[in-house]
């Protein structure tokens, strides 16, 4: 059953694109860690425009920044959702934020390898 608050058609495209928006400023307002990821993302997007490497890659690792991101936010709404739950330690509530953490740094690390396979020449 679907619910009555439920939009539909271009309303509900609208609403999603609010939404997410909202999510956005929320977690730039919150969240040092993505404000952290996204200005040197943005430095280095700055880079990759200028670099001297093929489109596909450069492609890729804006696709990888943004993947990056997207687990930034999702394990933001974990930690967020966490604390709602509950502010005193829970050994469970800790394992799921440990867990968001680490999905938060493989994502970093394929970050880091994928851009220093591609700059290899400059580190080498």
């Amino acid at each position: 059953m679907l619910s009555p608050f439920k939009k539909s058609g271009i309303v509900s495209l609208y609403k999603s694109i609010e939404y997410s928006f909202y999510g956005l400023v929320f977690a730039f307002k919150n969240e040092q860690a993505f404000r952290c990821e996204l200005f040197i993302g943005s430095i280095l997007s700055l880079f990759l425009l200028i670099s001297d490497i093929s489109l596909s890659s450069k492609v890729l690792l804006g696709v990888l920044f943004l993947f990056l991101l997207v687990i930034e936010l999702i394990n933001s709404a974990i930690e967020v959702l966490c604390d709602r739950v509950s502010l005193e330690f829970d050994i469970r509530i800790k394992s799921v934020k440990d867990m968001g953490s680490a999905a938060v740094f493989f994502a970093l690390l394929i970050n880091i390898i994928a851009w220093v396979y591609h700059f290899k020449d400059l580190f080498c």
